[in-house]
């Protein structure tokens, strides 16, 4: 009995061998290639749901003023964002500056008509051509802006200098530490730093999350840039922004 039980399964298996050599032989060698077209495909597939750039214009070009207040300090400063040269600038203003308006300073003019006289005022005495502003409030409301992107990355030569004179010992600031950074250094400092947000931030617009950062930020500010200005920032290249 075990001896014909041994005798089937022995023939079964030779059989079934067999036919597996058989078919190896006839089948046809791309066959094998299979699940190497199916990785192309989706790959194929995913690359056209890329969102295709395009070239910007100067229409694309955002040139902001920006006003920050501080307990201690107003920071005024522009901010240039130009994809068709892939260029950020930062221009840091004196608050002393002086305006044709009553001879009165940057500061004193924004305290005396606010962020839209001194833009309109700006763009007259000094031909700086500003088209948006954004204003934030106090150290609370920069604190919950920065909350919203996240901590910052301080690289190269920068965090060396501020290694040495101002006591920072961790590439990774929070936004706290950021506001008391602003709060203590100079303008070519606060240029840097801002400079190095906008550059690493930026290209969060291009995530899906985008929109919703974009949101957020915008309703905790005052502020005339438009989601016609943010959507525009996302049908061009962002990364080569430097």
């Amino acid at each position: 009995m075990l001896k014909s039980l041994f005798k089937s399964f022995f023939i079964t298996f030779i059989i079934t061998m067999t036919s597996g050599i058989l078919l190896l032989v006839f089948m046809d060698p791309n066959s094998f290639s299979g699940l190497d077209n199916l990785e192309k495909d989706i790959q194929v597939q995913t690359n056209l749901e890329k969102k295709i750039k395009r070239p910007a214009t100067e229409d694309d070009i955002l040139n902001i003023l920006q006003v920050i207040n501080l307990k201690d300090k107003k920071i005024i400063f522009g901010i240039l964002l130009d994809p068709v040269k892939n260029n950020i600038r930062i221009d840091v203003l004196s608050n002393l500056q002086k305006t044709s308006f009553g001879k009165k300073s940057l500061s004193e003019l924004y305290d005396y008509g606010g962020v839209k006289l001194l833009v309109k005022t700006l763009n007259k005495d000094y031909n700086k051509n500003f088209n948006k502003y954004l204003v934030i409030k106090n150290e609370d409301n920069l604190i919950d802006l920065l909350d919203i992107v996240g901590s910052l990355e301080i690289k190269d030569e920068l965090f060396d200098f501020l290694k040495k004179y101002m006591n920072i010992k961790n590439q990774i600031i929070d936004p706290e530490c950021f506001v008391e950074l602003i709060n203590y250094s100079d303008n070519n400092i606060i240029k840097e730093l801002f400079k190095e947000v906008i550059k690493q931030k930026i290209i969060l617009f291009d995530f899906p999350m985008g929109e919703d950062i974009f949101k957020k930020i915008i309703n905790k500010v005052e502020s005339d840039i438009s989601y016609k200005d943010f959507y525009n920032l996302t049908e061009v290249d962002l990364s080569k922004l430097n």
